[in-house]
Protein backbone atom coordinates (compact mmCIF):
# COMPACT_ATOMS: atom_id res chain seq x y z
CA UNK A 1 0.00 0.00 0.00
CA UNK A 2 2.83 2.49 0.82
CA UNK A 3 4.80 1.94 -2.71
CA UNK A 4 0.88 2.45 -4.21
CA UNK A 5 0.68 5.60 -2.75
CA UNK A 6 4.39 6.94 -3.25
CA UNK A 7 3.62 6.11 -7.09
CA UNK A 8 0.42 8.28 -6.64
CA UNK A 9 2.03 11.10 -5.28
CA UNK A 10 4.55 11.46 -7.98
CA UNK A 11 2.40 10.97 -10.71
CA UNK A 12 0.72 14.04 -8.91
CA UNK A 13 3.63 16.07 -8.89
CA UNK A 14 5.06 15.00 -12.81
CA UNK A 15 1.21 16.42 -13.92
CA UNK A 16 2.21 19.72 -11.86
CA UNK A 17 5.46 19.60 -13.71
CA UNK A 18 4.51 19.39 -16.84
CA UNK A 19 1.95 21.68 -16.91
CA UNK A 20 4.19 24.25 -15.75
CA UNK A 21 6.88 23.38 -18.48
CA UNK A 22 4.41 23.62 -21.01
CA UNK A 23 3.24 27.38 -19.85
CA UNK A 24 6.99 28.35 -19.50
CA UNK A 25 6.73 26.75 -23.53
CA UNK A 26 4.00 28.26 -24.41
CA UNK A 27 5.01 31.91 -22.95
CA UNK A 28 8.67 31.61 -24.60
CA UNK A 29 7.02 31.24 -27.82
CA UNK A 30 4.62 34.03 -27.16
CA UNK A 31 7.02 36.02 -25.93
CA UNK A 32 9.12 35.06 -29.49
CA UNK A 33 6.22 35.98 -31.58
CA UNK A 34 5.95 38.94 -29.82
CA UNK A 35 9.10 40.32 -30.19
CA UNK A 36 9.43 38.97 -33.91
CA UNK A 37 5.65 40.97 -34.54
CA UNK A 38 6.90 44.42 -32.60
CA UNK A 39 10.27 43.88 -34.97
CA UNK A 40 8.42 43.87 -37.84
CA UNK A 41 5.55 46.45 -36.78
CA UNK A 42 9.05 48.70 -35.69
CA UNK A 43 10.60 48.04 -39.05
CA UNK A 44 7.71 48.64 -40.98
CA UNK A 45 7.31 51.56 -39.21
CA UNK A 46 10.44 53.08 -39.34
CA UNK A 47 10.10 51.74 -43.28
CA UNK A 48 6.99 54.22 -43.93
CA UNK A 49 8.80 56.87 -41.93
CA UNK A 50 11.66 56.86 -44.25
CA UNK A 51 9.35 56.42 -47.28
CA UNK A 52 6.87 59.83 -46.12
CA UNK A 53 10.30 61.66 -45.61
CA UNK A 54 11.60 60.68 -48.77
CA UNK A 55 7.92 61.62 -50.59
CA UNK A 56 8.18 65.00 -48.79
CA UNK A 57 11.80 65.76 -50.55
CA UNK A 58 10.58 64.28 -53.48
CA UNK A 59 7.55 66.35 -53.87
CA UNK A 60 9.50 69.73 -52.03
CA UNK A 61 12.49 69.36 -55.04
CA UNK A 62 9.96 68.95 -57.71
CA UNK A 63 8.01 71.84 -56.93
CA UNK A 64 11.27 73.86 -56.89
CA UNK A 65 12.29 72.08 -60.21
CA UNK A 66 8.21 73.52 -61.58
CA UNK A 67 8.85 77.13 -60.30
CA UNK A 68 12.34 76.91 -62.22
CA UNK A 69 10.83 75.73 -65.63
CA UNK A 70 7.84 78.45 -65.07
CA UNK A 71 10.30 81.14 -64.41
CA UNK A 72 12.40 79.84 -67.78
CA UNK A 73 9.30 80.15 -69.59
CA UNK A 74 8.52 83.89 -68.41
CA UNK A 75 10.02 85.60 -71.29
CA UNK A 76 8.03 89.06 -69.94
CA UNK A 77 9.78 89.70 -67.11
CA UNK A 78 13.36 88.01 -68.43
CA UNK A 79 13.88 88.23 -71.87
CA UNK A 80 15.68 85.77 -73.84
CA UNK A 81 18.45 88.53 -74.97
CA UNK A 82 18.56 89.42 -70.96
CA UNK A 83 20.26 85.91 -69.77
CA UNK A 84 18.84 83.36 -67.69
CA UNK A 85 16.51 84.19 -64.64
CA UNK A 86 17.27 83.40 -61.33
CA UNK A 87 15.45 80.17 -60.18
CA UNK A 88 14.39 80.84 -56.89
CA UNK A 89 13.00 78.41 -53.60
CA UNK A 90 9.91 76.67 -52.88
CA UNK A 91 8.15 76.04 -50.40
CA UNK A 92 6.67 72.52 -49.55
CA UNK A 93 5.63 70.26 -46.59
CA UNK A 94 7.23 72.42 -44.04
CA UNK A 95 10.63 71.97 -46.25
CA UNK A 96 12.34 74.79 -48.65
CA UNK A 97 13.96 73.67 -51.91
CA UNK A 98 16.08 75.77 -54.41
CA UNK A 99 17.33 75.46 -57.74
CA UNK A 100 20.80 76.08 -58.84
CA UNK A 101 21.92 76.32 -62.66
CA UNK A 102 24.76 73.93 -64.10
CA UNK A 103 24.55 75.49 -67.23
CA UNK A 104 21.96 78.06 -69.24
CA UNK A 105 21.94 78.73 -73.21
CA UNK A 106 20.31 80.81 -75.63
CA UNK A 107 19.91 78.38 -78.35
CA UNK A 108 17.96 77.57 -82.05
CA UNK A 109 15.08 75.64 -80.58
CA UNK A 110 16.64 72.13 -81.39
CA UNK A 111 13.42 71.24 -83.77
CA UNK A 112 14.40 73.97 -86.39
CA UNK A 113 16.98 73.88 -89.10
CA UNK A 114 20.31 74.52 -86.92
CA UNK A 115 22.11 76.80 -89.61
CA UNK A 116 22.50 80.39 -90.95
CA UNK A 117 19.12 81.69 -92.51
CA UNK A 118 20.21 83.70 -95.49
CA UNK A 119 18.12 87.12 -95.28
CA UNK A 120 19.89 88.36 -99.02
CA UNK A 121 22.52 87.91 -101.54
CA UNK A 122 24.90 90.08 -103.33
CA UNK A 123 28.55 91.59 -103.41
CA UNK A 124 31.00 90.82 -100.60
CA UNK A 125 29.56 91.94 -97.14
CA UNK A 126 32.76 93.58 -95.95
CA UNK A 127 31.63 96.01 -93.16
CA UNK A 128 29.99 95.79 -89.95
CA UNK A 129 26.17 96.86 -90.02
CA UNK A 130 24.02 98.88 -87.14
CA UNK A 131 21.02 98.35 -85.24
CA UNK A 132 18.73 101.62 -85.62
CA UNK A 133 15.74 101.78 -82.88
CA UNK A 134 14.42 105.36 -84.18
CA UNK A 135 11.07 104.75 -81.61
CA UNK A 136 9.91 108.66 -83.06
CA UNK A 137 10.05 107.12 -86.57
CA UNK A 138 8.73 103.34 -86.77
CA UNK A 139 12.37 102.49 -87.15
CA UNK A 140 13.79 99.08 -85.75
CA UNK A 141 15.99 97.64 -88.18
CA UNK A 142 19.25 95.87 -88.96
CA UNK A 143 21.46 98.48 -91.41
CA UNK A 144 23.95 97.16 -93.50
CA UNK A 145 25.54 97.57 -97.42
CA UNK A 146 27.27 95.23 -99.31
CA UNK A 147 30.74 95.50 -101.37
CA UNK A 148 28.65 97.03 -104.35
CA UNK A 149 27.33 100.16 -102.62
CA UNK A 150 23.71 98.64 -101.87
CA UNK A 151 22.48 99.09 -98.82
CA UNK A 152 19.88 96.94 -97.31
CA UNK A 153 17.10 97.59 -94.24
CA UNK A 154 16.00 94.47 -92.50
CA UNK A 155 13.14 94.90 -90.18
CA UNK A 156 15.01 93.37 -86.86
CA UNK A 157 13.12 89.88 -86.68
CA UNK A 158 12.70 89.25 -90.41
CA UNK A 159 14.63 86.81 -92.42
CA UNK A 160 14.21 89.07 -95.91
CA UNK A 161 14.85 92.65 -96.65
CA UNK A 162 12.31 95.30 -96.06
CA UNK A 163 14.05 97.04 -98.45
CA UNK A 164 17.38 97.59 -100.68
CA UNK A 165 18.96 100.92 -102.38
CA UNK A 166 21.84 100.20 -105.12
CA UNK A 167 24.35 102.90 -105.48
CA UNK A 168 26.78 101.32 -107.31
CA UNK A 169 30.63 101.59 -106.73
CA UNK A 170 32.28 100.06 -103.42
CA UNK A 171 30.89 100.56 -99.74
CA UNK A 172 33.59 101.70 -97.26
CA UNK A 173 31.98 102.08 -93.96
CA UNK A 174 29.32 101.26 -91.92
CA UNK A 175 26.03 103.00 -93.21
CA UNK A 176 24.27 105.37 -90.60
CA UNK A 177 20.71 105.85 -89.86
CA UNK A 178 19.24 109.77 -88.24
CA UNK A 179 16.13 111.60 -87.77
CA UNK A 180 15.99 114.35 -90.69
CA UNK A 181 16.26 117.44 -88.31
CA UNK A 182 14.21 119.65 -90.94
CA UNK A 183 11.24 117.01 -90.61
CA UNK A 184 8.96 115.36 -87.68
CA UNK A 185 8.68 112.44 -89.81
CA UNK A 186 11.83 111.99 -92.37
CA UNK A 187 14.99 110.17 -91.82
CA UNK A 188 18.36 110.31 -93.41
CA UNK A 189 20.66 107.54 -94.50
CA UNK A 190 24.30 108.25 -94.55
CA UNK A 191 26.41 105.38 -96.73
CA UNK A 192 30.51 105.77 -97.20
CA UNK A 193 31.29 104.85 -100.70
CA UNK A 194 33.73 105.26 -103.63
CA UNK A 195 33.31 105.23 -107.32
CA UNK A 196 29.32 105.45 -107.00
CA UNK A 197 27.64 104.70 -110.41
CA UNK A 198 24.38 106.18 -109.18
CA UNK A 199 24.88 109.87 -110.75
CA UNK A 200 21.92 112.69 -111.71
CA UNK A 201 22.64 114.65 -108.56
CA UNK A 202 23.61 117.60 -107.18
CA UNK A 203 26.37 117.70 -105.73
CA UNK A 204 28.35 114.72 -106.79
CA UNK A 205 30.39 112.38 -105.73
CA UNK A 206 33.46 114.68 -106.05
CA UNK A 207 36.90 115.05 -107.73
CA UNK A 208 38.55 111.62 -105.81
CA UNK A 209 35.18 110.07 -106.34
CA UNK A 210 35.24 109.35 -102.33
CA UNK A 211 31.84 110.29 -100.90
CA UNK A 212 29.24 110.21 -98.56
CA UNK A 213 25.47 109.23 -99.94
CA UNK A 214 22.83 110.99 -98.72
CA UNK A 215 19.47 109.28 -98.64
CA UNK A 216 15.72 110.25 -97.74
CA UNK A 217 12.59 108.50 -96.82
CA UNK A 218 10.06 109.02 -94.93
CA UNK A 219 8.94 106.88 -91.90
CA UNK A 220 10.06 103.58 -92.93
CA UNK A 221 9.47 103.98 -96.51
CA UNK A 222 12.26 103.22 -99.04
CA UNK A 223 14.47 106.19 -99.44
CA UNK A 224 15.86 107.76 -102.03
CA UNK A 225 19.35 109.47 -103.23
CA UNK A 226 20.12 113.04 -102.37
CA UNK A 227 23.26 114.23 -102.75
CA UNK A 228 27.14 113.01 -102.09
CA UNK A 229 28.83 114.62 -99.56
CA UNK A 230 32.70 114.70 -101.04
CA UNK A 231 35.30 113.50 -99.09
CA UNK A 232 39.19 113.70 -100.44
CA UNK A 233 40.04 110.52 -99.47
CA UNK A 234 37.59 106.79 -98.40
CA UNK A 235 36.00 107.44 -95.49
CA UNK A 236 36.69 104.36 -93.16
CA UNK A 237 34.60 104.91 -90.57
CA UNK A 238 30.99 105.33 -89.82
CA UNK A 239 29.64 108.81 -89.70
CA UNK A 240 28.06 110.33 -86.85
CA UNK A 241 25.06 113.16 -86.22
CA UNK A 242 25.07 116.42 -84.41
CA UNK A 243 24.47 116.69 -80.93
CA UNK A 244 23.74 120.58 -80.47
CA UNK A 245 23.35 120.94 -83.88
CA UNK A 246 21.39 118.11 -84.97
CA UNK A 247 20.66 118.84 -88.48
CA UNK A 248 24.73 118.36 -89.26
CA UNK A 249 27.09 114.79 -89.88
CA UNK A 250 29.87 114.25 -89.11
CA UNK A 251 33.01 111.87 -90.79
CA UNK A 252 37.01 111.08 -91.30
CA UNK A 253 38.73 110.15 -94.14
CA UNK A 254 41.96 108.47 -94.96
CA UNK A 255 44.08 111.87 -95.55
CA UNK A 256 43.27 112.97 -92.30
CA UNK A 257 40.55 115.29 -93.17
CA UNK A 258 37.56 115.74 -90.89
CA UNK A 259 33.84 117.18 -92.18
CA UNK A 260 30.66 118.74 -90.80
CA UNK A 261 28.03 118.80 -93.98
CA UNK A 262 24.38 119.67 -93.58
CA UNK A 263 22.00 116.10 -93.71
CA UNK A 264 19.13 117.27 -94.10
CA UNK A 265 16.92 116.94 -97.39
CA UNK A 266 16.90 120.38 -97.56
CA UNK A 267 20.53 121.09 -96.89
CA UNK A 268 21.18 119.54 -100.04
CA UNK A 269 24.32 118.53 -98.90
CA UNK A 270 26.45 121.42 -98.16
CA UNK A 271 29.78 121.46 -96.68
CA UNK A 272 29.60 123.72 -93.13
CA UNK A 273 33.20 122.91 -92.41
CA UNK A 274 36.11 120.74 -92.91
CA UNK A 275 39.73 120.61 -91.05
CA UNK A 276 42.72 118.85 -92.03
CA UNK A 277 44.33 119.38 -88.93
CA UNK A 278 43.59 115.43 -88.14
CA UNK A 279 46.41 114.73 -90.34
CA UNK A 280 46.21 111.47 -89.87
CA UNK A 281 43.82 108.71 -91.45
CA UNK A 282 40.68 108.64 -89.24
CA UNK A 283 39.62 105.15 -88.13
CA UNK A 284 37.37 105.36 -85.33
CA UNK A 285 34.50 107.59 -84.30
CA UNK A 286 33.40 110.73 -84.46
CA UNK A 287 32.14 110.59 -80.77
CA UNK A 288 29.54 113.59 -80.59
CA UNK A 289 28.86 115.14 -77.56
CA UNK A 290 26.68 118.36 -76.60
CA UNK A 291 29.15 121.15 -75.45
CA UNK A 292 28.26 124.30 -73.93
CA UNK A 293 25.63 126.35 -75.23
CA UNK A 294 26.40 129.67 -74.63
CA UNK A 295 26.61 132.35 -76.72
CA UNK A 296 27.11 130.17 -78.99
CA UNK A 297 26.62 126.24 -79.19
CA UNK A 298 29.23 123.71 -79.27
CA UNK A 299 29.80 120.35 -79.96
CA UNK A 300 32.41 118.42 -79.06
CA UNK A 301 33.69 115.78 -81.38
CA UNK A 302 36.45 113.00 -80.43
CA UNK A 303 38.00 110.70 -83.40
CA UNK A 304 40.76 107.98 -83.58
CA UNK A 305 43.48 108.18 -85.79
CA UNK A 306 46.64 106.41 -86.97
CA UNK A 307 49.73 106.46 -89.42
CA UNK A 308 50.34 102.82 -89.36
CA UNK A 309 52.95 102.95 -86.44
CA UNK A 310 51.39 105.43 -84.20
CA UNK A 311 48.05 107.08 -83.21
CA UNK A 312 46.18 109.42 -81.44
CA UNK A 313 42.58 110.78 -80.03
CA UNK A 314 42.40 113.96 -81.03
CA UNK A 315 39.67 116.15 -79.66
CA UNK A 316 37.64 119.08 -82.09
CA UNK A 317 34.76 121.35 -81.51
CA UNK A 318 32.60 122.71 -84.38
CA UNK A 319 30.26 126.07 -83.65
CA UNK A 320 28.03 127.26 -86.57
CA UNK A 321 25.73 130.11 -87.60
CA UNK A 322 27.30 133.07 -88.67
CA UNK A 323 29.40 133.86 -84.93
CA UNK A 324 30.24 129.90 -85.87
CA UNK A 325 33.95 129.09 -86.16
CA UNK A 326 33.65 125.94 -88.00
CA UNK A 327 35.86 122.63 -87.04
CA UNK A 328 38.71 123.50 -84.64
CA UNK A 329 41.33 121.29 -83.04
CA UNK A 330 41.57 121.88 -79.35
CA UNK A 331 43.63 118.41 -77.85
CA UNK A 332 44.81 115.71 -78.65
CA UNK A 333 46.31 111.96 -77.12
CA UNK A 334 49.08 110.62 -77.96
CA UNK A 335 48.63 106.57 -78.35
CA UNK A 336 52.35 104.88 -78.79
CA UNK A 337 51.06 102.28 -81.59
CA UNK A 338 48.15 102.04 -84.51
CA UNK A 339 44.80 101.97 -83.87
CA UNK A 340 42.48 100.12 -85.28
CA UNK A 341 39.46 100.59 -83.91
CA UNK A 342 37.45 101.67 -80.73
CA UNK A 343 34.29 101.49 -78.58
CA UNK A 344 32.85 104.20 -76.08
CA UNK A 345 30.98 102.67 -73.22
CA UNK A 346 27.97 105.50 -73.56
CA UNK A 347 26.33 108.13 -74.83
CA UNK A 348 27.13 110.42 -71.37
CA UNK A 349 29.98 112.02 -69.73
CA UNK A 350 32.22 111.00 -68.49
CA UNK A 351 33.14 108.39 -70.80
CA UNK A 352 35.83 105.68 -71.64
CA UNK A 353 37.44 105.10 -75.31
CA UNK A 354 38.54 101.45 -75.08
CA UNK A 355 40.93 101.10 -78.09
CA UNK A 356 42.03 97.62 -80.19
CA UNK A 357 45.35 97.64 -82.13
CA UNK A 358 47.61 95.57 -84.78
CA UNK A 359 50.02 95.07 -82.05
CA UNK A 360 47.95 93.55 -79.47
CA UNK A 361 48.54 96.53 -77.39
CA UNK A 362 45.00 97.59 -75.76
CA UNK A 363 44.54 101.12 -74.38
CA UNK A 364 41.82 103.08 -72.20
CA UNK A 365 40.99 106.55 -72.63
CA UNK A 366 39.04 108.86 -70.27
CA UNK A 367 36.65 111.72 -71.68
CA UNK A 368 36.00 113.42 -68.56
CA UNK A 369 32.75 115.44 -67.83
CA UNK A 370 34.92 118.92 -69.18
CA UNK A 371 35.72 117.08 -71.99
CA UNK A 372 39.63 116.17 -70.91
CA UNK A 373 41.25 113.76 -72.50
CA UNK A 374 43.29 111.16 -70.71
CA UNK A 375 45.02 108.17 -70.83
CA UNK A 376 43.51 105.78 -68.43
CA UNK A 377 45.57 102.81 -68.97
CA UNK A 378 47.59 100.02 -71.21
CA UNK A 379 48.11 96.20 -71.49
CA UNK A 380 49.35 93.70 -73.71
CA UNK A 381 47.14 90.45 -75.48
CA UNK A 382 48.99 87.84 -77.08
CA UNK A 383 47.80 89.20 -80.76
CA UNK A 384 46.83 92.08 -82.51
CA UNK A 385 43.13 93.00 -83.42
CA UNK A 386 41.82 93.99 -87.03
CA UNK A 387 38.67 95.38 -86.08
CA UNK A 388 37.14 97.52 -83.22
CA UNK A 389 36.36 96.27 -79.28
CA UNK A 390 32.96 95.70 -78.18
CA UNK A 391 31.74 97.20 -74.97
CA UNK A 392 29.71 94.73 -72.92
CA UNK A 393 27.25 96.33 -69.47
CA UNK A 394 27.07 92.95 -68.20
CA UNK A 395 24.99 91.32 -65.85
CA UNK A 396 25.14 92.87 -62.25
CA UNK A 397 26.34 96.43 -63.24
CA UNK A 398 29.64 94.63 -64.92
CA UNK A 399 32.03 96.50 -67.69
CA UNK A 400 33.81 94.03 -69.91
CA UNK A 401 35.76 94.74 -72.62
CA UNK A 402 35.93 91.58 -75.95
CA UNK A 403 38.85 92.12 -78.31
CA UNK A 404 38.89 89.42 -81.02
CA UNK A 405 42.54 88.45 -82.20
CA UNK A 406 43.65 87.57 -85.34
CA UNK A 407 45.13 84.02 -83.90
CA UNK A 408 41.56 82.92 -83.62
CA UNK A 409 41.35 84.65 -79.76
CA UNK A 410 38.39 86.50 -77.83
CA UNK A 411 39.96 88.25 -74.53
CA UNK A 412 37.69 90.11 -72.25
CA UNK A 413 39.04 92.61 -70.29
CA UNK A 414 37.93 94.43 -67.01
CA UNK A 415 37.70 98.57 -66.95
CA UNK A 416 41.59 97.95 -65.59
CA UNK A 417 42.64 96.52 -68.81
CA UNK A 418 43.20 93.08 -66.61
CA UNK A 419 42.73 89.61 -68.42
CA UNK A 420 39.02 88.79 -67.01
CA UNK A 421 38.56 85.59 -69.51
CA UNK A 422 39.60 84.01 -72.81
CA UNK A 423 38.81 81.97 -75.31
CA UNK A 424 40.99 80.76 -77.87
CA UNK A 425 39.20 79.33 -81.01
CA UNK A 426 40.52 77.94 -84.46
CA UNK A 427 40.20 80.34 -86.99
CA UNK A 428 41.19 84.35 -87.38
CA UNK A 429 39.07 86.62 -85.93
CA UNK A 430 38.43 89.64 -88.24
CA UNK A 431 35.35 91.29 -87.22
CA UNK A 432 34.63 92.85 -83.74
CA UNK A 433 32.80 90.21 -81.43
CA UNK A 434 29.44 91.01 -79.35
CA UNK A 435 27.56 90.10 -76.22
CA UNK A 436 24.13 89.85 -75.29
CA UNK A 437 23.19 91.61 -72.11
CA UNK A 438 22.79 87.95 -70.64
CA UNK A 439 26.88 88.30 -71.29
CA UNK A 440 27.18 84.94 -73.65
CA UNK A 441 29.87 86.49 -76.26
CA UNK A 442 29.32 85.82 -79.67
CA UNK A 443 32.40 85.46 -81.71
CA UNK A 444 32.69 85.36 -85.91
CA UNK A 445 35.72 83.81 -87.75
CA UNK A 446 36.95 83.56 -90.85
CA UNK A 447 36.34 80.01 -91.41
CA UNK A 448 32.52 80.87 -91.49
CA UNK A 449 31.32 79.81 -88.50
CA UNK A 450 29.26 81.60 -85.37
CA UNK A 451 30.64 80.78 -82.20
CA UNK A 452 28.88 81.25 -78.87
CA UNK A 453 30.72 81.58 -75.87
CA UNK A 454 30.03 81.97 -72.53
CA UNK A 455 32.05 81.49 -68.76
CA UNK A 456 30.68 78.14 -67.10
CA UNK A 457 28.67 78.67 -64.07
CA UNK A 458 30.49 77.76 -61.56
CA UNK A 459 33.91 79.38 -63.00
CA UNK A 460 36.55 77.86 -65.19
CA UNK A 461 37.45 79.46 -68.60
CA UNK A 462 35.33 79.77 -71.44
CA UNK A 463 34.12 77.50 -73.45
CA UNK A 464 32.66 77.21 -76.75
CA UNK A 465 28.65 76.09 -75.94
CA UNK A 466 27.21 76.30 -79.75
CA UNK A 467 28.72 76.68 -82.87
CA UNK A 468 26.55 77.51 -86.01
CA UNK A 469 27.54 77.92 -89.53
CA UNK A 470 28.98 77.69 -91.72
CA UNK A 471 29.64 80.12 -94.77
CA UNK A 472 32.03 81.99 -96.31
CA UNK A 473 34.68 84.22 -94.45
CA UNK A 474 32.48 86.55 -91.52
CA UNK A 475 33.93 89.89 -92.19
CA UNK A 476 30.80 92.11 -91.19
CA UNK A 477 30.81 91.71 -87.31
CA UNK A 478 27.73 89.86 -85.95
CA UNK A 479 24.86 92.23 -84.64
CA UNK A 480 22.92 90.75 -81.68
CA UNK A 481 19.87 92.53 -80.84
CA UNK A 482 16.87 91.55 -79.19
CA UNK A 483 13.90 91.08 -81.39
CA UNK A 484 10.23 89.41 -80.36
CA UNK A 485 11.26 85.62 -80.65
CA UNK A 486 14.29 86.00 -78.87
CA UNK A 487 17.66 86.75 -79.95
CA UNK A 488 18.66 87.98 -83.53
CA UNK A 489 21.99 87.82 -84.24
CA UNK A 490 22.46 89.56 -88.43
CA UNK A 491 25.72 89.37 -90.10
CA UNK A 492 27.63 88.86 -93.68
CA UNK A 493 29.89 87.01 -95.14
CA UNK A 494 32.46 87.35 -98.13
CA UNK A 495 32.41 84.10 -100.09
CA UNK A 496 34.21 84.72 -103.09
CA UNK A 497 36.31 88.52 -103.30
CA UNK A 498 33.12 89.86 -105.26
CA UNK A 499 30.39 87.99 -103.35
CA UNK A 500 28.93 87.40 -99.97
CA UNK A 501 25.44 87.08 -97.98
CA UNK A 502 23.83 88.13 -95.69
CA UNK A 503 22.34 85.80 -92.68
CA UNK A 504 20.61 85.79 -89.63
CA UNK A 505 20.72 83.15 -86.99
CA UNK A 506 17.42 83.13 -84.55
CA UNK A 507 17.84 82.29 -80.83
CA UNK A 508 14.40 81.14 -79.74
CA UNK A 509 14.99 78.44 -76.45
CA UNK A 510 16.71 78.41 -73.63
CA UNK A 511 18.71 75.25 -72.68
CA UNK A 512 19.31 74.74 -69.18
CA UNK A 513 20.67 72.17 -66.94
CA UNK A 514 19.56 72.28 -63.35
CA UNK A 515 19.72 70.67 -59.79
CA UNK A 516 17.02 71.03 -56.97
CA UNK A 517 17.46 69.98 -53.61
CA UNK A 518 16.52 70.68 -50.04
CA UNK A 519 18.25 74.38 -48.63
CA UNK A 520 17.94 76.09 -45.42
CA UNK A 521 19.94 78.42 -47.27
CA UNK A 522 19.39 78.49 -50.49
CA UNK A 523 20.77 78.33 -53.18
CA UNK A 524 23.39 75.37 -51.20
CA UNK A 525 22.25 71.88 -50.56
CA UNK A 526 22.03 71.10 -46.94
CA UNK A 527 24.11 68.04 -46.19
CA UNK A 528 22.80 65.02 -45.85
CA UNK A 529 19.02 65.39 -47.51
CA UNK A 530 18.59 63.31 -50.43
CA UNK A 531 17.29 62.81 -53.02
CA UNK A 532 18.40 65.65 -55.61
CA UNK A 533 16.41 66.13 -58.63
CA UNK A 534 18.70 66.50 -61.86
CA UNK A 535 16.85 67.99 -64.47
CA UNK A 536 17.32 69.18 -68.24
CA UNK A 537 15.12 71.15 -70.23
CA UNK A 538 14.58 73.34 -73.36
CA UNK A 539 12.34 75.97 -72.97
CA UNK A 540 10.81 78.10 -75.61
CA UNK A 541 10.72 77.81 -79.96
CA UNK A 542 9.59 80.96 -81.61
CA UNK A 543 6.31 82.41 -81.11
CA UNK A 544 5.52 80.13 -78.50
CA UNK A 545 8.12 80.83 -75.29
CA UNK A 546 5.63 78.25 -72.94
CA UNK A 547 7.01 75.31 -74.74
CA UNK A 548 8.69 72.92 -72.63
CA UNK A 549 10.57 70.07 -73.83
CA UNK A 550 12.28 67.71 -70.71
CA UNK A 551 15.45 66.18 -72.43
CA UNK A 552 15.92 64.25 -69.35
CA UNK A 553 15.93 64.02 -65.07
CA UNK A 554 16.81 61.88 -62.61
CA UNK A 555 16.76 61.63 -58.65
CA UNK A 556 20.22 61.19 -57.11
CA UNK A 557 22.24 61.49 -54.29
CA UNK A 558 25.88 62.38 -54.04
Amino acid sequence: MRSIRVLLSDRKRSQRGSVLSAVLIITAFLAIISGALMTTLSTNFLLADRLVSRVATEATVNSAAELAVGRLQDTQTTPLYDGCPSLGSASVNNLIAASSYTKCTPVIDSRSPQGFTQVASGKAFGVDGTHVVLGARGVDEYLTADGGGTLFATQTGQSSPRWSVGLGGETTATPLAMPDASSSQDLSYLLPVTRPTSTGVNPGCGAANDCVALLNATGAGTPSLVCYMAASDKVMSMPAGGANYPDIAYFGDNSGNLYAYDSTEGGQCSQASTSSQAGEAVVAGPYVFAGPTGKTALDEIFVVVSNNSTGAVLRFTYSGGKAGQGLQLVSSLTLGAAPVGAAIDGSALPARLAISFTTGTIALAQISSSFGLTLAGTASLPAGSADSPYWCHCPGGVNLIGFGATNGGLYVVDTNLNLYESYKGAASIVSTPEADAGGDWFIAANDGTLTEVQRPIGGGGMVAVVQYGSSGAITSAPDVVPCAAGICIYFGSTDTPATGRMFLVLLDARDAVFNSCISTTPPACDKGINPRLWTQVEVGVAGSPQTVHVQGWSYYSP
